[in-house]
């Protein structure tokens, strides 16, 4: 009877350490014998066909009935979210229908050319509705229009915003007013992608609203990209990369009415667009308490970067202030003072590929417009049909301990492997591991060394001369063993050649991955049960929930 992990783990518990080693050896060959692997074969099946259909109906709230006229309830439970087909893709929402439309612009905004285009996609109506919208492309997509949506609708809300307060009746008592004059946060990756944002919102402006500081925004956050780097990249690699690249900036956009300013100071503009560090290494944040509308940039990337960082940067968002000269506190909206503002907040993100991370940050916003989570269906394997691919699942009883037992597995299976390959004297050919945890890489990497195993690595904090100096070891070794972590490739791409085998350990966060490094290669891939949604966009629906209940699949 084959045994299973856990029976691995019994095992330690109850001999030594050499007679452990031992039997592990004996495991493993007996398994390369006997093991069956099941296989199965790629069927284009939507698993999500049999999903209700949302229901469209009535047009997005405006701005003045939201924001200035509506008596707010804020003791209503969050509803429980449901899910739908949509329009958009497959829907998490916690609404029982979306508006349909029309949307009702500023006046300012309603007649110019480029807004009516925006104005007809249906992706737009929840957006201007002011409910919580998370959303993933397709894979032959890109974030371009989604971005553009939210440029326009981060616009219309600034002006209504300013058209409400210049219009108020002299001696109106009406609470039209935060802490702050800042109203949306743009946090941004990059500088490239926060010149990709400002550039499609100044697509909007009309002609005769003057934009002041255009040129010095220009200079400081766009850049040329050579023609040569162009060539040698993916598409996707060059809509994060093909610019200017620094990760520690913040500007502000401020509206006057006849005109807009770029570059401004953060505590007098309405707009904000900053990067996370820039953020974080800003003393005081008191700018940031009567955000109303938060835009997420390029949510994967943020992510890729630092997810801790980008979740505490959200936390200083709708706090109390701590200096308040400039409130006005006859004008203080009441929801502010009773610490209800970040129940009043739209969150909107979008990104190229959807992760849990992603759908536990948006389910723990707060919005009572409420909320939805858009993810796409796919239907196919981007495998090579013709190469052999295993795929072997992790089994973890909790989401607390996969950590420990992809770190466990790793010790059993991988590193009895990669001891062979290392000592074999016929040329099993080279080894590439690619690490989807930074966390598992580090662990991994101190397990080799303590085991005097001689291995090459690319991590997160190597170097570009680093890069240089392991790629030519690993060109001149026969048998090299190359670690690499996600976040080391999903910035510089490097290319392998002459490899022989390619272990991925964890499913890979970009489905791409897999074909650029692998190719006509061998795969092998270690993953768990809460990697579904990486193992639908590399092998389907219906192939990953069939991945997700065996052990072994061979492709």
């Amino acid at each position: 009877m084959k045994r299973t992990a856990a029976d691995f783990l019994k095992l330690l518990s109850k001999v030594n350490k050499d007679v452990v080693n031992t039997e592990i050896e004996t495991e493993h060959k007996q398994e390369e014998k006997k093991e069956e692997k099941i296989e199965i074969q790629q069927h284009d099946v939507d698993i999500y066909q049999n999903l209700p259909q949302i229901e469209l109906s009535g047009a997005p709230i405006e701005f003045n009935e939201w924001f200035n006229e509506m008596e707010h309830d804020f003791s209503k439970p969050k509803p429980e979210a449901q899910m739908y087909n949509s329009p958009y893709g497959i829907l998490r929402t916690t609404l029982p229908k979306l508006p349909k439309g029309p949307i009702k612009l500023n006046p300012l905004l309603a007649n110019t050319k480029q807004c009516k285009k925006i104005m007809d996609k249906i992706i737009a109506n929840p957006i201007f509705d002011y409910e919580d919208f998370l959303y993933t492309t397709k894979p032959e997509d890109t974030i371009d229009e989604v971005r553009k949506i939210t440029a326009l609708h981060v616009l219309n809300h600034v002006i209504n915003d300013f058209d409400a307060k210049k219009n108020r009746p002299t001696g109106s008592l009406k609470r039209d007013s935060g802490f702050t004059p800042t109203v949306v946060l743009i946090i941004a990756s990059s500088k490239l992608q926060a010149y990709k944002f400002v550039s499609d919102l100044l697509e909007f402006v009309p002609e005769d609203i003057l934009i002041e500081h255009e040129d010095r925004f220009r200079l400081e956050y766009g850049a040329e990209v050579p023609n040569g780097v162009i060539q040698s990249h993916p598409k996707d690699w060059l809509a994060y990369f093909g610019g200017n690249n620094e990760q520690d900036f913040k500007t502000a956009i401020r509206f006057f009415g006849d005109k807009i300013s770029l570059c401004q100071q953060m505590s007098k503009s309405q707009i904000v667009i900053a990067s996370p560090v820039g953020i974080m290494l800003h003393k005081d944040t008191s700018f940031l308490s009567s955000i109303e509308i938060l835009v997420l940039d390029t949510l994967d990337f943020l992510e890729v970067q630092n997810s801790q960082r980008l979740s505490e940067c959200i936390k200083t968002i709708n706090q109390k202030p701590m200096t308040v000269e400039e409130t006005d506190w006859s004008r203080l909206r009441t929801y502010f003072s009773d610490k209800n503002h970040p129940k009043m907040r739209q969150n909107i993100g979008y990104a190229t590929v959807m992760t849990p991370e992603m759908i536990s940050l948006f389910s723990s916003f707060e919005n009572i417009r409420g909320s939805n989570i858009v993810k796409q269906s796919f239907t196919k394997s981007l495998f090579n049909p013709g190469v052999e691919q295993v795929f072997r699942r992790i089994p973890a009883p909790n989401i607390v301990s996969t950590a420990d037992q992809n770190f466990k597995i790793f010790q059993l299976r991988i590193l009895p492997q990669i001891k062979a390959w290392r000592a074999a004297s016929d040329k099993p050919g080279r080894t590439i591991i690619f690490f989807a945890s930074s966390m598992l890489f580090y662990r991994a990497r101190k397990l080799l060394d303590d085991s005097g195993v001689i291995f090459l690595e690319l991590a997160d904090e190597a170097t570009k001369k680093d890069s240089i100096k392991m790629r030519k070891a690993y060109t001149e070794d026969p048998n090299a063993v190359m670690l690499i972590t996600e976040r080391y490739y999903f910035h510089f791409r490097p290319k392998f050649l002459d490899t022989g085998r390619i272990i991925f350990y964890g499913a890979p966060t970009y489905p791409q991955f897999v074909s650029e490094l692998a190719k006509d290669i061998p795969v092998f891939l270690y993953f768990n049960e809460y990697d579904d949604l990486a193992l639908e966009r590399l092998c389907g629906g219906e192939m990953a929930m069939r991945l997700v209940k065996d052990e072994v699949y061979l492709i």
